[in-house]
């Protein structure tokens, strides 16, 4: 089937705009591959895996790799973007498990083609990217199987997707990638790109950098949250007084202009998300502080009223 596609194109686009789009990228990969130019391993896996399901798999494997190819890559806000669309699309497959399981479709044991439907309906509405939109709006098997969304069912989806969409993983997946910087980071990786981005938007650069060697990068879910909170919504969103080594976090970054995602709507759902997590910091803080005074007040000692944090 490789061979077909390499020939003819992938056959559920043809006659439409992505067919030769798809094609001429299909093919760029394989003469890289041939050739053994750098990454071929890497390149040669995802494509495989790929074909092993279906087109519509394929089709966005197959344009990732090959605008990676042709040297099409993101700045840090755009790949912080597309690191929260990825958390998106697991908060939509978790909806089609969701609506499969209680019987409202019924579709195999992945359904892709029913994760396009929804891509293709919701899509804008919770904020993914435009291009998976337009994939999935030329899959005919959704279109030829399920039925669309509209109305109260489909603004009912959206805001279940916004529920299911995890932003407290999505924050500590960024932590993880902000600190695996290494020798081997290429130029355009999020760890690299992140350092560019801190050199030219923070007051304080050394703040990201361990503080015994300053030699590797190490932040913590706080600082992940207020870079996010700056992407999108301009400024760091929790309290005036709040710190982050020795710094006050609002003093931390210079003025921004705010990220807009394809759609319009990424904004509000981080938005949503930050204000969830800030909410889940504050409890979990109020939770230390009482714990604290409990523990005082069974040592039959006062909370000293003095102390930071009582």
């Amino acid at each position: 089937f490789l061979q077909m596609a390499y020939r003819n194109g992938l056959r559920a686009f043809r006659g439409t705009d992505l067919h030769n789009h798809l094609m001429w990228h299909l093919r760029r990969i394989v003469h890289h591959c041939s050739n053994g130019k750098p990454g071929t391993a890497r390149y040669l896996k995802e494509l495989l895996e790929a074909f092993m399901d279906c087109q519509a798999v394929q089709a966005r494997v197959i344009e990732r790799l090959g605008l990676e190819l042709l040297g099409v890559v993101a700045d840090f806000p755009g790949l912080v973007k597309s690191l929260l669309g990825d958390y998106k699309s697991v908060a939509l497959q978790m909806l089609a498990h969701d609506h499969l399981a209680r019987g409202r479709v019924r579709d195999d044991g992945t359904p892709t083609h029913y994760e396009n439907r929804l891509t293709a309906d919701i899509g804008a509405l919770i904020g993914l990217n435009m291009a998976d939109i337009r994939r999935a709006d030329l899959d005919e098997h959704a279109e030829a199987r399920f039925r669309r969304l509209r109305g109260r069912v489909k603004e009912e989806a959206a805001e279940r997707c916004r529920q299911l969409f995890d932003v407290e993983a999505a924050v500590k997946a960024l932590t993880a990638e902000l600190n695996s910087l290494s020798a081997e980071s290429s130029a355009p990786s999020l760890p690299r790109r992140f350092v560019d981005w801190a050199s030219e938007k923070m007051t304080q650069k050394h703040v990201i950098f361990d503080e015994d060697t300053c030699m590797r990068v190490e932040v913590d879910d706080r600082l992940s949250l207020a870079v996010l909170e700056v992407l999108f919504l301009d400024r760091p969103a929790g309290p005036p007084d709040e710190e982050y080594r020795g710094h006050l976090l609002s003093t931390l970054f210079k003025p921004n202009e705010p990220l807009e995602a394809d759609g319009g709507q990424m904004k509000d759902s981080v938005d949503e998300g930050v204000d969830a997590a800030r909410e889940k910091q504050s409890r979990r803080g109020a939770r230390v502080k009482d714990t604290g005074k409990q523990h005082l007040k069974r040592r039959g000692r006062r909370p000293n009223r003095g102390t930071r944090g009582a």
